[in-house]
């Protein structure tokens, strides 16, 4: 078996039955494909694999095949299982090619052939715990998928995970599935609901002892809740392999009546995942996680060092996290702050001795300012007025201005500065050696791009300005700097060269933003700006098209200035922001924007809260499920703008069409882009719940690059046709308007192309207002 692992669970066998009739094997089609080179894989009670050579698509695949196919009574639950596995078309889910009877009568199904391990012989080595929190989140899409399809597992075991050579990750054997579906569900999955869940299911009963729900080991009814027990028995073995090791039957069996252990500290599990590992295993279906979108969520949080929802973290505990995930800036600060309280206790006995002097300064300087309050007032000449005052009275000013002179020139930039260099010339003044003075003076005249005042002022205190030497010796050296024009190239290489600072980077973006801000390279600067801050950040893409700008980056957590907390978006002029592809899970990110609109579909966002702080927002877009309800009611309250809810499709039939595969750099918004291209049986199918019934408008977001396209939208059975026009190009996507009356409850919409033409649509997503009714 050095090729391949048993996909399925290798059952006892299983006891006959009198007089029973195959009724699913009466509707399979007699297969004309031919295989051959047939070599068995792997064998249960039931059935065996073999790995054959299918002769139509020239490759190697699997089949499986009845053990003794006489015995009528199996061949029910030998069909069940293949079927309810095709029902389910995801990556991380076994693909069934082919349902068919042999040329003697005997069913057999055929499907991908994978090569690796399954998980619990995966587990037997050691793997990093990052790396095995990445397959289970895998297993979690699938069953995540599978419960969007209304299909249970209910044998969720390491023996039924395949684990491949390449990091692929497949989810077997499905035999024991089961679908919860009522009779109007039975349509959208092509096949007799009723029938596969009532059928002669052999070893239904057995299930797998210690990763059973209670609910399922006492024969109670079985739903999603039950699944997501499997899954943190699951978590609990990938995290704790030996848990099972020499223990009984007995033993186990408890263990699935009793649930989650008391020890798990004895297994040196993180509290972290302890808790999701208790909660997913809760004995009461209401204590479990409410969907496995949910769990694995909580999964991602840990491995973006975040506590887990489950773990209810307290304030030391969120203290800690935020440790992990800044160990390098907090040594930094803890350093910084123990060598300023050393150097305070160093200094203490200074300051004692020089404190009656300071006070008679203090009480003589009081004085001074309001004689200069009164001067600068009468006295347009600043400079001069600062320059004729006591040095005492002009170092107390400069360590005022000191204090808040970063944040207040990212704030109001041009005048700031301005007002920076006349308290800075009139120190200078007074005490032209100062360190702090001529580098504060320096920044400055960098800053406003006075290539001449910044040359002379350079070569004046060349050894205190160490940090310009390759700045200047490059680009001031040679050439006439009296005649020198701003321009963008000389801004961006200056804004660059700031960047080992990253402040002072965005001091020269924030002075220069209003004259460089539509120049095409602008963006750049900020995407290295916001890298520089958050160097973890790694790649990020702007692009901007009109008033519109799309920001895409994996790794993306912060974008906001760690000076004045606002967004450093904020320098780049626009007033549609959509985030695609990133890792924001706050949206106090968006501090200080003047946006209209807001996609965050794609984003962690799960509080809504901060963006009622952004006055010109009127529209804001999520995703179906994405804030919890009872803060999302509070929001829709509080928001009177637009609040959209973006749906996927829930099932796509691209048969016999062309499906284009999601890819970030067209920045879709609904996860999913699917093409209609000459296939008038292609369709793409949504649910949506409603309130009330009553007509209701949704959007829909697409492309038509070839011209206006036919299409036929059907809601609740009900068809009506009608034209999407062009959108001139595919890299286009226009939003339309569509009235629709919907039902009480769950409404099924689908659409699909009327004519079998070139004038297609590709369908990103669709959409509705959230409404507080």
């Amino acid at each position: 078996m050095d090729e391949f692992i048993s996909l399925y669970e290798q059952a006892e066998d299983y006891d006959s039955a009198e007089n029973v009739n195959s009724l699913l094997c009466d509707q399979l089609p007699r297969s004309s494909e031919f295989y051959s080179e047939a070599h068995l894989i792997a064998k249960g009670g039931m059935k065996s694999i073999s790995r054959v050579f299918c002769n139509s698509t020239h490759r190697y695949i699997a089949r499986a095949t009845l053990n003794d196919p006489s015995k009528i009574e199996l061949r029910d639950a030998f069909i069940r299982e293949a079927r309810l596995t095709a029902l389910l078309d995801h990556p991380n889910i076994i693909k069934i090619y082919q349902i068919a009877l042999s040329s003697k009568d005997e069913p057999f199904f055929t499907m991908e052939l994978k090569t690796g391990a399954n998980l619990g012989e995966f587990l037997q080595e050691v793997h990093k715990k990052s790396d095995l929190l990445d397959i289970f989140i895998k297993i979690c899409d699938a069953i995540s998928y599978a419960h969007s399809r209304k299909v249970l597992h209910l044998d969720l075991k390491p023996d039924n995970i395949q684990v491949g050579s390449y990091g692929e990750v497949i989810v077997c054997d499905w035999g024991l599935g089961k679908i919860l579906a009522n009779q109007d569900d039975i349509t959208h999955f092509q096949v007799d609901a009723d029938m596969l869940n009532h059928c002669t299911l052999y070893g239904e009963a057995k299930g797998t002892p210690a990763y059973m729900a209670p609910e399922q080991l006492e024969g109670k009814e079985k739903n999603e809740a039950s699944d997501i027990y499997a899954l943190g028995a699951l978590l609990f073995t990938i995290l704790a392999p030996k848990r099972l090791e020499n223990k009984t039957l007995e033993k186990r069996l408890e263990q699935s009546r009793l649930g989650v252990p008391n020890d798990l500290d004895n297994y040196l599990i993180p509290t972290s995942l302890q808790a999701v590992v208790r909660k997913a295993m809760a004995l009461d279906q209401e204590d479990r996680y409410p969907s496995v979108e949910a769990l694995k969520s909580d999964i991602s949080r840990y491995l973006n060092t975040y506590p887990t929802e489950a773990q209810e973290a307290g304030f030391l505990t969120q203290i800690s996290f935020l440790w992990q995930r800044n160990r390098r800036l907090c040594v930094i600060i803890s350093t910084a702050v123990s060598m300023i309280i050393l150097s305070l206790l160093i200094s203490m006995q200074a300051i004692k001795k020089s404190e009656r002097e300071t006070l008679l300064a203090l009480e003589k300087s009081e004085q001074y300012a309001a004689d200069l309050k009164k001067t600068l007032e009468q006295n347009k000449n600043l400079e001069k007025s600062i320059s004729s005052l006591p040095q005492k009275i002009v170092d107390r000013i400069f360590a005022d201005n000191q204090q808040h002179r970063d944040y207040q020139l990212l704030m109001t930039p041009k005048v700031s500065l301005e007002r920076s260099n006349q308290y800075l010339h009139a120190a200078y003044e007074t005490n032209p050696d100062d360190i702090y003075i001529i580098r504060a003076l320096a920044a400055n005249y960098f800053i406003a791009m006075d290539y001449k005042g910044f040359a002379e002022f350079y070569l004046r205190h060349e050894k205190d300005l160490i940090f310009y030497a390759p700045y200047y010796d490059k680009h001031l050296k040679q050439g006439d700097l009296k005649n020198r024009k701003k321009n963008f190239p000389e801004f961006k290489v200056m804004a660059q060269f700031a960047s080992s600072l990253p402040v002072f980077m965005e001091l020269m973006i924030a002075y220069h933003a209003d004259e460089f801000n539509n120049h095409d390279e602008f963006s750049e600067l900020i995407t290295e700006l916001i890298f520089h801050y958050y160097p973890n950040s790694a790649e990020i893409e702007i692009t901007r098209t009109q008033e519109r700008l799309v920001l895409w980056g994996p790794k993306l957590q912060k974008l906001s200035s760690p000076t004045t907390k606002l967004c450093l978006l904020r320098y780049l002029d626009f007033k549609d922001l959509f985030i695609a592809d990133n890792a924001i899970v706050d949206a106090h990110e968006f501090a200080g924007l003047n946006l209209r609109r807001l996609d965050l579909q794609h984003t962690g966002i799960r509080d809504l809260a901060p963006l009622l702080k952004l006055p010109s927002l009127n529209h804001v877009t999520i995703f179906d499920g994405q804030i919890p309800e009872k803060q999302l009611q509070q929001f829709s309250r509080d928001f009177s703008k637009d609040l959209l809810k973006i749906y996927d499709g829930i099932k796509a039939d691209f048969s016999g069409g062309l499906k284009v595969n999601y890819d970030h750099a067209n920045y879709t918004s609904g996860g999913f882009l699917a093409g209609f291209y000459m296939n008038v049986k292609a369709q793409v199918v949504f649910s949506l719940k409603a309130n009330k019934a009553g007509e209701e408008k949704i959007s829909l977001r697409y492309s038509a690059g070839f011209g206006d396209a036919v299409i036929i939208m059907e809601c609740n059975g009900v068809a009506q046709e009608m034209t999407l026009p062009s959108t001139k190009t595919w890299q286009r996507w226009q939003t339309v308007e569509l009235p629709v009356n919907l039902l009480k409850g769950e409404n099924t919409l689908s659409f699909r192309m009327k004519f079998k033409t070139k004038n297609c649509f590709n369908l990103d997503y669709l959409s509705r207002k959230i409404t507080t009714e």
